[in-house]
């Protein structure tokens, strides 16, 4: 049943832009929260007050590049093992270990 059957007149960009928004604003929050919590734990650990936040701010941006990496890997097919094309991401072929 969609939302103009119920009497609800929602267009669909409206409601992709609402979604993006909130996504947005979620990861935006996280990362302020993540950047907080790096900062704490530098400057308890004896970090300069000047160095702290740069610090704090590459985690933050190094953990999501990570994270984008390996979607975009996923997305393309790159994270498969024994893929045809030999680009088998970090691991090896002879490896055992990796399921």
């Amino acid at each position: 049943m969609s939302a103009k059957a119920v009497g609800f007149p929602v267009e669909r960009d409206a409601v992709l832009q609402l979604v993006t928004v909130i996504v947005g604003v979620i990861v935006g929050l996280t990362f302020l929260f993540g950047f907080g919590n790096v900062l704490a734990f530098g400057v308890r650990l004896g970090v300069s007050g000047s160095v702290a936040p740069l610090v704090a701010s590459v985690v933050d941006l190094s953990v999501l590049a990570l994270v984008i990496a390996i979607r975009q890997l996923s997305l393309r097919g790159r994270l498969r093992r024994g893929d045809p094309t030999g680009a088998d991401c970090c691991w090896s072929r002879a490896s055992s270990r990796w399921p």
